[in-house]
């Protein structure tokens, strides 16, 4: 290309591009790639670029990758980076990951010779993007938090939950975010907002580089405390993300009513928090609550409780010395734990269990559907019931999850 193209640097410095930083070497070989390319639209040509990355700050990487992007319309262009700047998180069928499995190989003259095999990771969707983020080291704090698919709950066990829930029964999983407490919700929605409006892809307006609005689906138990922050949270008021709510229903929601108060808990097997809660009441000495009690679960006196609530009241009666309060962080996460070990391995098989309680799929399914946007923007959904808001002042809200089932 030197052959044909001259280029002139404008930075009050008379030294030769050779002399000149390291960046700016960088910066006009992009601008030569960008000029070639208009003179050969009829022919084809692949460009290979090595960490493009190298010498130029943040803001410079971020303008670099989309104008390679747009370049790359017409034109193959290969980059490896280690930069988070240059991977489209968007896009990951586009983007590999390259792993070396360094193994052993005999040879004659040397005692041992290691020989690396590069391979191409074969994980796909938030699976992948765990492990590109993992490998180029991007912590929470990073701008990776957020995925195109979003789900914040309220804690720790609820993410857990979700997942093992989801691997067990093989769904696929989107992002899950614990903000640590309902409250929280409040709080990380304005930051993702005003994040995404900060982003220079998510200011270019251009069809070719616009970008989808990330989907945040904000899962609340349905408590006093998960119904003030259901109200308070008004989707329509997010210009950046695409905002949506959703209550935890019950793993027998299907005969009970949807209004009384449900946490994460109810979601799960009923069977499986039981075995769950003994083997706690076991390593405290306390009597085990026997089986049967799951009968009662569905009778009217007992509806209005959640679970746990409902367990610890059997509890009492199994064992008079019994005064735990079941809802505190230390005993929900030691169950939480007895019972990702049930669903993992259960003895009558995750089939048998799915087949009793088939809500727990159904709500699942309708919690990991994200709608694709589309070219008139997300329309309201009908809703009502416990979920209908009362501001008939304000417009109505993007989305309030009332998701059809999957078939």
């Amino acid at each position: 290309m030197e052959s044909f193209i001259n280029i002139t640097l404008q930075d009050q410095n008379d030294l030769d591009l050779e002399w000149k930083g390291s960046g700016y070497q960088r910066l006009a070989l992009f601008a030569m790639i960008s000029y070639y390319a208009k003179l050969i639209k009829d022919k084809k040509v692949i460009w290979g670029i090595d960490e493009p990355e190298g010498s130029l700050q943040s803001k410079l990487q971020k303008h670099t990758f989309q104008n390679l992007k747009k370049l790359a319309q017409n034109h193959c262009i290969i980059i490896t980076t280690h930069s988070s700047f240059f991977i489209d998180i968007h896009h990951l069928d586009t983007t590999f990951l390259l792993e070396s499995n360094p193994a052993p190989k005999k040879h004659r003259k040397k005692e041992k010779v290691y020989r690396n095999t590069t391979f191409i990771s074969p994980s796909t969707g938030p699976e992948k993007l765990k492990l590109i983020k993992n490998y180029i080291g991007i912590d929470a704090v990073d701008t990776w938090e957020l995925f195109p698919n979003n789900i914040l709950v309220e804690g720790k066990t609820d993410r857990n939950y979700l997942q093992t829930l989801a691997e067990a029964l093989q769904l696929q999983c989107p992002n899950i975010i614990p903000v640590h407490g309902a409250q929280n919700m409040r709080i990380h929605l304005p930051f993702y907002n005003s994040h995404r409006a900060d982003d220079d892809q998510a200011k270019d307006n251009t069809e070719s580089s616009k970008e989808p609005k990330p989907k945040i689906t904000c899962l609340l138990d349905r408590d006093q405390e998960g119904r003030d922050v259901y109200k308070k949270i008004k989707p329509h008021s997010y210009e950046n993300i695409e905002v949506s709510t959703e209550y935890v229903c019950g793993a027998d929601d299907d005969k009970l009513k949807d209004k009384f108060r449900r946490t994460i808990e109810d979601l799960v097997y009923p069977k499986v928090i039981l075995h769950a809660t003994n083997q706690f009441l076991t390593l405290k000495k306390l009597n085990k609550i026997p089986e049967d009690c799951l009968e009662k679960r569905l009778t009217e006196a007992y509806q209005e409780k959640t679970f746990l609530e409902f367990l610890a009241e059997q509890a009492r009666h199994a064992d008079s010395r019994c005064n735990l309060n079941f809802n505190e962080k230390g005993i929900k996460s030691e169950i939480c734990t007895g019972a990702i070990q049930y669903i993992k391995n259960p003895p009558e098989g995750i089939k048998k269990l799915d087949e009793s309680h088939p809500q727990v799929r159904k709500f699942l399914q309708k919690l990991f559907t994200f709608r694709k946007n589309s070219e008139e923007g997300p329309k309201p959904a009908q809703t009502g019931g416990s979920n209908e808001r009362n501001d008939k002042k304000s417009p109505k809200p993007v989305e309030n999850r009332q998701l059809p089932f999957l078939s």
